[in-house]
């Protein structure tokens, strides 16, 4: 786990915002504009949350400071925690998804972000995606079965 102070902001953006400067098509981009060849370029998908403490009760948690940091698998969070007072949002402009408590921020990848990072390999002509890893997905393999249904009509 992470200890000491961070920024509450997504951990594996599809695009770049004011509050998540790193993002999987800028580095993708920026990779294939120095001479790599785009049909070598995977990224991986995180099945891990990561997660933290909010002061203040804020409207929009991204980009504020966040204690007690640290990280659970995709599992564990949606088994005893996302129940607990989270509500799940959608950052149109990353194309991911976070949940907050008021209190406590966690950035994850579900299986609609998933598709849409795998719809944006196609579009965009790389190799694919890796994942870290398959013992955080849930039981059934949800997260997974997004990637393989995300690619399966290639």
């Amino acid at each position: 786990g992470m200890s000491g102070t961070s920024v509450a902001k997504h951990q594996s953006a599809l695009y770049r915002t004011a509050n998540s400067p790193y993002a999987i098509a800028t580095s993708v981009e920026m990779y294939a504009t120095g001479g790599m060849d785009r049909s070598k370029i995977v990224f991986g998908i995180p099945f891990y949350v990561v997660y933290g403490s909010i002061a203040n009760n804020p409207a929009n948690p991204l980009g504020l400071s966040m204690t007690n940091g640290g990280t659970m698998s995709y599992t564990n969070f949606r088994k005893n925690y996302a129940a607990n007072g989270y509500v799940e949002y959608f950052d149109e402009a990353a194309m991911v998804y976070y949940s907050y408590s008021g209190t406590k921020f966690a950035s994850y990848d579900n299986p609609a972000s998933i598709g849409y990072k795998c719809q944006w390999v196609k579009d965009n002509d790389i190799a694919g995606v890796m994942f870290w890893d398959y013992g955080h997905d849930s039981a059934g393999g949800t997260l997974l079965d997004a990637i393989y249904q995300a690619f399966r009509t290639i």
